[in-house]
């Protein structure tokens, strides 16, 4: 069966998203990535990346971020070789 390992999230303010779930859902902080507009999160099976993304404020900033879903796409061995995740 397939299991969910690794999400991301994009939110406005990822210091206060990082203490949001650490205190809600006790996960623990491994680090910053690379430009520290990112850090990852984690309740030792599934690991979660929150990305930065403030809002700039005004109509075009509401359009990106809700133009650009992140769709999860988990494969089961049971659907077989020919089916695939649609998007």
């Amino acid at each position: 069966m397939a299991q969910l390992r690794h999400l991301a999230l994009r939110c406005g303010d990822i210091d206060r998203s990082r203490t949001f779930y650490q205190t809600v859902f006790g996960w623990e902080f491994l680090g910053y990535r690379g430009s520290g507009r990112s850090l990852d999160l984690t309740d030792g099976v599934l690991n979660v990346t929150l990305i930065d993304q403030p809002s700039t404020g005004g109509a075009e900033s509401q359009r990106q971020t809700g133009s650009r879903r992140i769709r999860p796409c988990v494969p089961y061995q049971s659907l077989g070789p020919r089916r695939r995740c649609r998007r």
